[in-house]
């Protein structure tokens, strides 16, 4: 018997504090986010090329959905350049 494997997508996504949100995903789990983190992880070219640590105070001016796949953070200072893909994002979060 064939399992049909449900696409991840976002339910609800929350500001839970300065520097955190929350993720509520399609299958009912619930994970929260660290801005410093995430910003630290980024992938884009310029930042995978370098390892970064946390920037203490950064937060996000926005989150905008990209496509059915990701989410890209604009921050108030560092790399707002990468574009977190839901597969990642489910594996970064904290289970809440």
């Amino acid at each position: 018997m064939e399992v049909a494997l449900q696409a991840l997508a976002i339910q609800n996504i929350h500001q839970t504090g300065p520097q955190t949100f929350e993720i509520v995903w399609n299958d009912g789990k619930v994970q929260s986010y660290f801005l410093p983190d995430l910003q630290a992880s980024c992938g884009c070219a310029s930042c995978s090329e370098e390892k970064k640590e946390p920037i203490e105070d950064v937060r996000a001016v926005k989150i905008v959905s990209v496509g059915r796949y990701g989410l890209k953070v604009f921050f108030t200072k560092g790399c707002s350049n990468g574009i977190y893909g839901y597969d990642f994002l489910y594996h970064f979060g904290s289970d809440s």
